[in-house]
């Protein structure tokens, strides 16, 4: 069990630490953008709603500044590339785990064959 928590700290670590970062990010560059008024939670779901290319329209209104358009920009192509990164590790993980059963199942019919 240590070795597979492990292997998953060394395999999605990273990654989900800069998804986490992203979201950190985001949550402070939105509170500048929209000021005092506007909640740390509104934020965090311009945020999301952004990485996860939700698309509900703007909680905070990006359109009129080009710095927050750019903003808004740069945290949806870094935290949608990060989260394609993460599915693609999983796949990858996925389909090694399965390729290994399969020659572990090869491996022992042939080892019993002879």
């Amino acid at each position: 069990m240590r070795d597979l928590i492990k292997s998953f700290y060394s395999t999605f670590g990273g990654p989900l630490a800069m998804l986490v970062f992203l979201h950190a990010l985001g949550t402070v560059g939105y509170r500048l953008i929209g000021g005092p008024q506007v909640s740390l939670l509104d934020c965090f779901y311009m945020t999301f709603i952004t990485i996860a290319t939700i698309g509900y329209g703007e909680v905070i209104p990006v359109h009129d500044s080009v710095p927050a358009i750019l903003f808004t920009v740069f945290i949806g192509a870094t935290g949608i590339g990060t989260v394609y990164y993460i599915l693609g590790k999983m796949t990858m993980s996925l389909v090694a785990g399965e390729m290994n059963i399969v020659l572990d199942r090869k491996s022992t019919r042939l080892n019993s064959s002879h």
